[in-house]
């Protein structure tokens, strides 16, 4: 529940911004949908990887670097994958 109020919050303030900023709309919404997707993993990330290492009898506190590195890694691809599917390879067809 809050992951997902998290998600909207977070994605209408993007949407918001790059609207007040003059960017276009198919641009405003890759970026609003990479902002989404980039938000809802973190949560599941942030929270089963502390989980796991709990069960596995690992003190979770390690987990906070692993976090920081997959969420840079996963959050350029995912706004990569993203920009891609919505705006095109930039190609002349």
């Amino acid at each position: 529940q809050t992951a997902c109020g998290l998600v909207l919050v977070l994605t209408v303030v993007t949407f918001g911004r790059a609207w007040a900023q003059g960017v276009d709309m198919v641009t405003t919404l890759a970026i609003g949908c990479s902002m989404a997707g980039i938000v809802f993993i973190s949560v599941i990330v942030g929270t089963l990887l502390p989980l796991s290492l709990f069960k596995l009898g690992i003190d979770p506190a390690h987990s906070s670097a692993a976090i920081q590195v997959l969420m840079d890694i996963s959050g350029i691809s995912l706004t990569c994958a993203i920009s891609l599917l919505i705006l095109g390879d930039g190609s002349a067809e």
